[in-house]
């Protein structure tokens, strides 16, 4: 856990040690509040905190981050934590125990108490601890690079369980879902782009889901669990048909997209019935963040418009509706996902 702390904050400590005149001390407390889902108290969470230790008197501030630790909250679900670090408030704070995924907070929301001069900052985070239940082996991938598309209203699979669209554009093998970009493309400056997602079976399709701390399609996540996702996929409420625009004025050079980092999908594919309309059979599954897809590059010959692929989590069983992944069993090689 303070790994991944330390590897988040890096970039902003930097730019804290190059902003500061001269070494001293401020106080800081957290106050956090842990809960269960059904709001119950966690006792025995651990709350750290990343922040920089001064360690040179130098005009050129040196530090180092500083991992800190309380033993655990109370019966109430509480727990304090105080310490001194540099003047600018600066630092990550993360919540674990052990059976649970835990949550960190990147951007903590100091507050000056008592008078500014005073140098004293406090911040208080409420989170839920969401229980590691039943994680199961998935074919599980990363967001993946911009797909060049080289023809407008021309339809074109992709393979989820491969994360992959069919060729020319990849090397899937089972076109799972369908799309195609319709409209008017006149260069990168000036178009009016369509993205439609159709599916090849009447019962396939997706269900949407929001995470409110999703900060950008590469970032899966912003403040907050870890597990973002339920525990299943719903067993209703499909639709098989979905639609984003990619538009941009050459007059004023504005853009507009309906892309929502906050969306995220779960979907059921690869469905069969029986003659009364009853799933006999289906794949289910996750998928991290919204589609997005932006007009081409002029200066490419056929580049109309390139997709960014978002995070696939596809589960090979058939009927079972299980979407908690482990990160250490990914059956789609070449890929690391820690994101459960």
């Amino acid at each position: 856990m303070k790994t991944i702390i330390q590897t988040m904050f890096l970039g902003a400590i930097i730019q804290q040690l190059a902003s500061c005149q001269q070494v001293s001390e401020q106080n800081y407390e957290i106050k956090a509040e842990v809960t269960h889902e059904d709001g119950s108290p966690v006792v025995g969470a651990k709350l750290s905190a990343l922040y920089l230790k001064p360690v040179s008197e130098s005009p050129i501030l040196m530090g180092k981050p500083t991992p800190t630790e309380i033993s655990e909250t109370d019966v109430t679900g509480h727990a304090v934590l105080k310490y001194k670090s540099l003047p600018t408030p600066s630092g990550g704070v993360a919540i674990g125990k052990k059976g649970y995924y835990g949550s960190s907070y990147p951007n903590v929301h100091w507050k000056p108490t008592g008078k500014f001069e005073d140098g004293s900052w406090q911040t208080e985070i409420k989170t839920v601890l969401k229980p590691v239940k039943n994680p199961i082996s998935m074919h599980a991938s990363l967001p993946q690079s911009r797909i060049r598309i080289p023809a407008l209203d021309t339809t074109y699979g992709h393979d989820l369980m491969l994360a992959s669209p069919l060729p020319p554009l990849g090397n899937g093998k089972f076109a799972d879902f369908n799309f195609k970009i319709v409209g008017i493309y006149t260069d990168r400056t000036s178009h009016a782009l369509k993205l439609i997602v159709s599916f090849p079976n009447e019962h396939d399709g997706f269900v949407e889901f929001e995470t409110p701390q999703r900060q950008s399609m590469t970032e899966p996540r912003m403040d907050g669990s870890s597990y973002i996702s339920g525990y299943e996929a719903p067993a209703h409420g499909y639709k098989n048909h979905l639609e984003r625009i990619s538009r941009k004025n050459p007059d004023d050079g504005q853009a507009l997209t309906d892309n929502d980092h906050h969306r995220n999908y779960y979907f059921r594919v690869r469905t069969s019935v029986d003659a009364k309309g009853n799933i006999v059979q289906a794949n289910y599954g996750k998928l991290y963040g919204d589609f997005g897809f932006v007009g081409g590059n002029h200066s490419v010959k056929g580049n109309f418009a390139s997709i960014k692929w978002i995070g696939s989590y596809f589960n090979p069983t058939p009927n079972d509706r299980n979407v908690e992944f482990d990160p250490k069993k990914n059956l789609l090689h070449g890929q690391t996902v820690t994101q459960p």
